[in-house]
């Protein structure tokens, strides 16, 4: 199974930035604020909406019988993996938006010891993926 974050974790980030503009062109027509906020308020939006791309773009996430394998990196790809058979815990992780949303982070703690945890940030339906998650992980003796 092969998958990115999900968009909805970025719309916190697209709501601020449509919020900022609309405050912005509000405050310019009935205040006359100065030009030079209004290049503040554009460029901070823009780059609320690149870096919330960016972590889109830039995040992969692979399940497979063997292991859980995260790609992140734009210049420099850093790949983290843990196999199944290591999986000591699986959390997810919701704030309240989120949960209005389906959508939070699946934190994987394993036996291996160093660099042993990897989070699957901004995944739809974390419940159900920790589930699945839990049921691999679980070897054949276990069951």
């Amino acid at each position: 199974m092969n998958f990115r974050p999900s968009r909805l974790t970025c719309l916190k980030d697209y709501a601020i930035a449509f919020a900022l503009l609309a405050l912005y062109f509000f405050a310019d027509r009935m205040l006359g604020v100065p030009w030079f906020v209004g290049v503040a308020v554009l460029v901070f939006s823009a780059a609320l909406i690149l870096s919330s791309e960016i972590f889109l773009r830039t995040n992969r996430y692979r399940i497979t019988p063997e292991k859980i394998t995260v790609e992140t990196g734009i210049f420099t790809r850093k790949r983290q993996s843990v196999f199944l058979d290591s999986v000591s815990n699986v959390s997810v992780i919701q704030g309240s938006t989120d949960l209005l949303l389906g959508v939070g982070s699946v934190v994987i703690d394993s036996r291996a010891g160093k660099d042993s945890r990897i989070i699957l940030s901004g995944v739809r339906k974390p419940k159900e993926i920790a589930k699945k998650i839990e049921k691999m992980a679980i070897r054949p003796s276990e069951r």
